[in-house]
């Protein structure tokens, strides 16, 4: 690699090349050339040192280079092994990958008996080797040019209905009842659906942006592209699932308004806030308090209780922010560490805190502890505290999920 200007050893993979479920191969640029040729050839190779010799059977070959799956027959699908990534009116089938610093794409395109293998020993050329986009975007706009598609006119009612499309949708890739989940905190792998007001949708990817134009009913076309997105309505009419043929081997689920990135960022810098504000809080009151001691009467013990659970959520909420910062592997497969397995108590004992701090506030308002500014800023910070429970459920993180 080339670092700091000058050549240096190529460094490890980012982790052991044996973790499981995941497909890791090393190898040669000519043993990829020998792949390719094989397989362009229904599975059999020979060369001046190799003779022929078959690991696949024609049909069996075959077989995997055909479509065998895909959300919607209209749209690019997915091979044995490879996906669909016909370009420019060539078929293709392909695969892309990155074992960081590395990032490739293979490219075999049948019908013209001709293979295609890039890698980058690169940090920043994940873009380059998306399908259709970078390295592949060059590569038949440059050797299989194609004229430019018919432009569409969207419908004239359409601006009736675009508001059932717009929304968050988050890959289905990603992880459902472990605390993996929260690796989808940030929305990076999250497609977003707006309405321009022009008739047409704008899809925004972590890979572009683009807009489209209804063709059928749920079935939209880029306007400048044959490209085309699919979404999938339940049976009361409620839009659930988009696809795309950027990515054929991938599908995204609509999602709710509370789980979007938005929200739970909100929801989370706000309760954090609270929390720390309610620190401060009570220690300029602790110390007003005690240059005030001999003229202040003491609060009642029930007053002091509800003070004291809070602040102990509080101070617990803000050590588990803290913490996850500092220990959390959102990778399991490495193992989580003790210190993270602690952090993730400090959680529990929160939310059984929580419980207790709910029973107070009703206390509070009963027997009028403080003031009415207190009783109403303790029950913000009770519900903060509620709040932090659902967040906190929510990514998988209350309890040891893993």
């Amino acid at each position: 690699m080339y670092i700091d200007g000058a050549i240096q050893v190529f460094p490890k993979f980012y982790g052991p090349s044996d973790l499981a479920p995941m497909g890791f191969m090393g190898a040669s640029a000519t043993d990829m050339a020998r792949f390719m040729i094989a397989h362009l050839q229904d599975g059999c190779y020979s060369d001046a040192d190799i003779p022929e010799t078959r690991i696949l059977e024609e049909s069996t070959a075959r077989q995997m280079h055909s479509k065998l799956f895909t959300h919607d027959p209209r749209l690019l699908g997915t091979a044995y092994g490879f996906f669909e990534f016909s370009d420019n009116a060539q078929h293709t089938i392909g695969h892309n990958g990155t074992a960081e610093p590395m990032h490739s794409l293979l490219l075999l395109l049948p019908d013209q008996n001709l293979g295609v293998f890039v890698a980058y020993n690169s940090l920043d050329a994940g873009a380059l080797t998306n399908q259709h986009l970078g390295f592949q975007r060059s590569f038949f706009d440059h050797y299989y040019p194609v004229s430019a598609v018919e432009p569409i006119q969207p419908p004239a009612d359409f601006d009736e209905r675009a508001g059932r499309f717009v929304g968050s949708y988050r890959m289905t890739r990603s992880a459902y009842t472990t605390l993996e989940k929260f690796r989808g905190f940030l929305g990076m792998n999250v497609i977003k659906i707006n309405d321009p007001g022009d008739g047409t949708l704008v899809m925004v990817s972590p890979w572009g942006e683009w807009r489209f134009v209804e063709e059928e009913p749920l079935y939209f076309r880029q306007v400048d592209t044959p490209f085309h997105i699919v979404f999938r309505e339940d049976d009361r009419g409620r839009i659930t699932h988009l696809f795309t043929d950027y990515t054929p081997q991938f599908g995204f689920e609509k999602l709710n308004w509370y789980e979007t990135t938005g929200f739970n960022m909100a929801l989370f810098l706000g309760c954090v806030l609270v929390f720390l504000s309610a620190i401060l809080i009570a220690s300029i009151l602790a110390i007003r308090n005690r240059r005030l001691s001999d003229e202040r009467k003491p609060s009642p013990r029930g007053a002091r209780l509800a003070e004291g659970i809070i602040l102990g959520i509080c101070a617990l909420n803000l050590l588990f922010v803290v913490g996850s910062f500092l220990w959390n592997n959102p990778t399991p497969s490495f193992g989580i560490s003790l210190n993270f397995q602690i952090v993730l108590g400090l959680g529990v004992v929160s939310a059984v805190l929580t419980i207790g701090a709910l029973v107070y506030t009703a206390l509070a308002w009963k027997d009028s502890y403080w003031s009415i500014a207190g009783r109403i800023y303790y029950t913000l910070v009770t519900v903060a505290a509620v709040a932090f429970i659902w967040f906190l459920n929510y990514w998988n993180l209350l309890g040891w999920r893993f």
